[in-house]
């Protein structure tokens, strides 16, 4: 058995959650993660993330559309004393040359990927996204749905 983990190399499970779906225009507003080597957990990390307004500055607490709030579950005033992005940044970048799990990765892939860009400098392998959906939708073929949330519930998480 270790030797199969030890194949499985650097790898962590991500997801974000952000203020809109555009990274051109929106922010990560929370990011976590358990990251492995093998089959050993490395670290687990989450924290909320402050953005920048259109302005340019730091708003407190800064403004989420009602739709992201409730779909998120995250508010305002939760933003109100989290981390700037510039420092949740570097705890992500750890996983820098890791193959990442996220569920809907491309989504993921959008907003991080420019930040993982920032630090290649072409000596190392670079990140790679894997999707859980297509994984989840060969396991359980008789779900009406593949939302995250829904897996996360029924499993207890």
């Amino acid at each position: 058995m270790e030797k199969w983990g030890e194949k499985l190399g650097k790898w962590a499970l991500i997801d974000i959650e952000t203020s809109g779906v555009n990274p051109e225009e929106d922010s990560i507003i929370d990011v976590g993660y358990l990251q492995f080597e093998g089959l050993k957990l490395i670290k687990k990390y989450s924290s909320l993330v402050r953005f920048p307004s259109e302005e340019g500055f730091y708003e407190s607490p800064p403004k989420l559309s009602h739709f992201i709030q409730k779909l998120t579950g995250i508010k305002e005033k939760d933003l109100k004393r989290a981390p700037l992005w510039s420092e949740v940044r570097l705890e992500v970048q750890d996983l820098y040359g890791h193959h990442l799990i996220a569920h809907n990765a491309s989504f993921e892939k959008s907003f991080l990927g420019p930040d993982f860009e920032d630090i290649d400098d072409g000596s190392s392998p670079r990140e790679e996204y894997e999707d859980s959906l297509p994984y989840l939708s060969l396991l359980f073929p008789q779900r009406s749905t593949l939302k995250l949330e829904e897996f996360i519930c029924d499993w207890k998480l």
